[in-house]
């Protein structure tokens, strides 16, 4: 395995906050326990895998932007496996650098048309297994925040990071993590129709609460 020195236990990120984590010969991707790094001792190689949550939708997007010359992948309804083995740690690192960025580079926000005539002022922001639904609030909406996001049955508040149910905005069932909220924060930003009013919108929920 790996030399465990007292350097070593030290961890070492790749990709925007830490999207990949190595620990010793444990891999962490996303915060979860996903792969592991050995050595061969009968070549003298160093042997990754990695399982990187992905929904299937997303996959040939995905591998289209990676190098994968001599790497092995297993794709799942809600991942891949990426099996290789390397000459050097420095090839490692950057086949995890080239990672990272293709897989931030899935999840931007995206404004769709309602018709040809008409910007829907809606997108969407894919955070790891979550397509969140964001737009503005309307009238007659349940929910107070001038921005909010759906998946499924849940809905965030995109200044906080909590989640609620659909239709229950008293009862909190959980907080986003601060790299995904960030995430989808900085989606909305970088859009011509949220840009301009998400900060503004952000310096007035905080200031009122």
């Amino acid at each position: 395995m790996i030399n465990n020195s007292s350097s070593d236990k030290k961890y070492k990120v790749f990709g925007d906050n830490s999207l990949i984590k190595r620990v010793n010969e444990f891999l962490f991707f996303n915060g979860y326990l996903s792969g592991s790094i050995t050595h061969n001792s009968s070549n003298h190689y160093i042997k990754m895998q990695l399982f990187v949550d992905l929904e299937e939708k997303h996959h040939n997007n995905f591998l289209q932007e990676l190098p994968l010359d001599n790497i092995e992948i297993e794709p799942y309804d809600y991942g891949i496996l990426f099996r290789a083995e390397f000459k050097s740690m420095s090839d490692i690192n950057a086949f995890f650098c080239k990672l990272c960025n293709a897989y931030d580079a899935l999840f931007d926000l995206i404004v769709e048309m309602d018709n040809e005539q008409d910007l829907l002022i809606e997108g969407t922001a894919t955070i790891g297994n979550h397509q969140w639904r964001i737009h503005k609030t309307d009238v007659d909406d349940l929910w107070p925040f001038p921005l909010h996001a759906h998946c499924h049955s849940e809905v965030l508040d995109p200044f906080t990071g909590y989640v609620y149910f659909c239709h229950d905005r008293k009862k909190i069932i959980r907080k986003i993590s601060k790299r995904n909220l960030r995430l989808i924060q900085d989606r909305i930003r970088r859009n011509k129709d949220y840009g301009g009013l998400f900060d503004q919108y952000l310096h007035s929920h905080f200031n009122n609460s």
